[in-house]
């Protein structure tokens, strides 16, 4: 059965003669959406009968708000009753409409009795009725008219998997500041109406969100890409997904995990087809004393370079390159997770972050190359891990092929050995477009997400804050010379790539064009055992637009290149 609630709706319901054992308070109700100052109504789903007899109640709710998210604490602003206050709902409440994100389950003897759920939000109340009645009962189990069935899900890949409304739960334990590693497996009958054409978007969609919890949760990816996983061979189509998770107080929390199919969010009204998933965290607080990493100054070819050094000097070198327009800052959020096994150093190239610019205007790939080549001899650093993303890139796969012999392995991060015209007139452009700078760094992080809405806010918000000085006359610019476009100009460097005999892996976003395929074809037939990854849906910085995926697949070639197992899979 179609259902779908509306104000006029909830209102009706409450005047049910059913005989109910709770009189539920009064409701009001605001019909027009607000960016913030507006209520929440609870969206009663309908119920459906347990194998064992008792009754499941599907609910949901509306955040009238489009950019409020709201924090309503179990207690008399958010109430379901009677039995509760808490009933299991939701106390952090995302803007818009969310579908069928929790149940509550009834006795096989609930008969004519009601519940209402009160929630209380900006000073405005909204009460829900919940019963029986006959004219609810839905089925989320089975589509009736095309048999289609909801995804089946599990948090681990030999574990116990479910499908519907009926979340999978498990636990786990983090620490403040720590990214908690979050994997699902799924699978999909992928089934369209007899004679339709398959959509082209993904049979499985993917939704983290906070649900409960002291302070806001921070996905790396709340929506991270489905990899093709044969995990169920039972299935039409079966997959993988990563992303992370981090907390920014102690606490108990829970993470809601929604699996739609192709019918898509709520099932387009018919209450069938998707799966709930819960996460019930335990956050400690942090016991590091020590600052995440130090300032360092090395001064190589005549230029003061800046660098984040993340300490363990005794653990093999890590050394990571960033891309023309970023800092070294951009790998804020990856250096941490390699901090334990390496000795990790992220380095501002010439002419930006806090380095010195080049009184020549120097800046191609291979000026890069010789200050890198410069940083390794005075640290005197060997058996190094390389990675690099864009420009960055190109410099670690020039210094591979020049010192083949200190370098245990490459990582290339959306970047080939070539540069066309047509990249190098875009950078020309943008740096043009960007001379005036911004009002703030508000506007600057909101023209960032503009361009990057993949990339988490707070990923760009750092590089934002650590990229960014305030000009003379108060305008936001860019901590970088504007002579670097002399230096980003096409360039071909097969000859040094040619050379390489580390490990090398090449990990591209299957939405970039910078490595097209006859360019990884000839990679393959040039670098012996290279491997190829492209991260279907991503542009070009993959390592923040799927920090977790993207770390699952370094952490891989780091085991299989090290010849043993590396130590986030211990």
């Amino acid at each position: 059965m179609k259902l779908v609630w509306v104000a006029a709706v909830f209102a009706a319901l409450c005047a049910w003669g059913q005989a109910p054992a709770y009189k539920a308070p009064e409701a009001t109700y605001s019909v027009e959406p607000h960016e913030s100052g507006q209520g929440v109504t609870g969206a009663f789903e309908g119920w459906f009968k347990n194998a064992d007899g008792t009754f499941s109640l599907l609910l949901g709710y509306y955040n009238r708000n489009t950019k409020e998210e709201l924090e309503i604490p179990i207690g008399s602003g958010n109430s379901i009753e009677p039995g509760g206050p808490d009933r299991g709902q939701p106390t952090h409440f995302l803007t818009g409409r969310q579908w069928g994100t929790f149940t509550i389950t009834v006795p096989a003897d609930f008969g004519g009795k009601q519940l209402a759920w009160t929630l209380t939000a900006n000073g405005q109340t909204n009460v829900i009725p919940l019963s029986l009645n006959s004219l609810w009962e839905v089925s989320p189990f089975k589509e009736e008219g095309i048999g289609n069935t909801p995804p089946f899900l599990s948090f681990d890949k030999s574990g116990p998997s479910l499908q519907g409304p009926k979340p999978l739960v498990t636990a786990m334990t983090a620490t403040v500041g720590g990214p908690l590693p979050l994997d699902v497996w799924v699978s999909d009958d992928a089934k369209v109406a007899q004679g339709a054409e398959p959509p082209r978007t993904p049979p499985v969609t993917l939704t983290w969100s906070q649900f409960r919890g002291p302070a806001k949760v921070a996905f790396a990816d709340a929506r991270p890409s489905v990899m093709k996983d044969d995990w169920n061979p039972a299935a039409v189509y079966s997959g993988h997904a990563s992303t992370t998770a981090t907390f920014s107080a102690p606490g108990d929390y829970v993470l809601h995990l929604t699996v739609n199919d192709w019918s898509g969010d709520g099932g387009r009204g018919f209450q069938c087809c998707w799966s709930n998933g819960e996460v019930k965290v335990t956050v400690k607080a942090s016991t590091a004393s020590a600052a995440p990493y130090t300032d360092q100054f090395i001064r190589v070819n005549g230029l003061r370079l800046h660098y984040l050094d993340w300490g363990n000097p005794g653990k093999p070198p890590f050394i990571m390159l960033h891309g023309i327009a970023r800092v070294a800052h951009q790998f804020d959020h990856l250096a941490p997770e390699f901090r334990a096994d390496y000795h990790v150093m992220a380095i501002d190239i010439r002419g930006h972050g806090d380095s010195d610019w080049s009184p020549e205007g120097a800046y191609l790939v291979q000026d890069y190359a010789k200050d890198l080549e410069a940083f390794i001899n005075q640290l005197d650093l060997d058996n190094v891990t390389l990675l690099g993303n864009s420009t960055g890139g190109r410099v670690v796969q020039v210094y591979a092929g020049l010192h083949p012999e200190r370098v245990a392995r490459l990582i290339s991060e959306d970047v080939g050995p070539e540069r066309t015209n047509e990249i190098a007139s875009a950078f020309t452009r943008q740096v043009e477009r960007e001379a005036n700078g911004w009002a703030s760094e508000d506007e600057l992080v909101g023209s960032l997400e503009r361009g990057n809405p993949k990339t988490p806010e707070e990923i760009l918000r750092a590089y934002a804050h650590f990229g960014s000085k305030r000009r003379e006359d108060g305008r936001i610019v860019w901590k970088r010379d504007p002579n670097l476009a002399k230096g980003f100009v096409p360039t071909e460097l097969w000859e040094y790539v040619g050379e390489i005999t580390c490990p090398t892996i090449y990990i591209l976003g299957g939405e970039s064009r910078i490595v097209p395929p006859e360019t990884q074809e000839k990679l393959k037939s040039t670098i012996p055992g290279v491997q190829i990854v492209v991260m279907p849906g991503l542009g070009h910085y993959p390592d923040q637009e799927s920090t977790a995926e993207f770390l699952n697949i370094v952490r891989r070639f780091l085991a299989e290149s090290s010849g043993s197992q590396y130590s986030a899979y211990r």
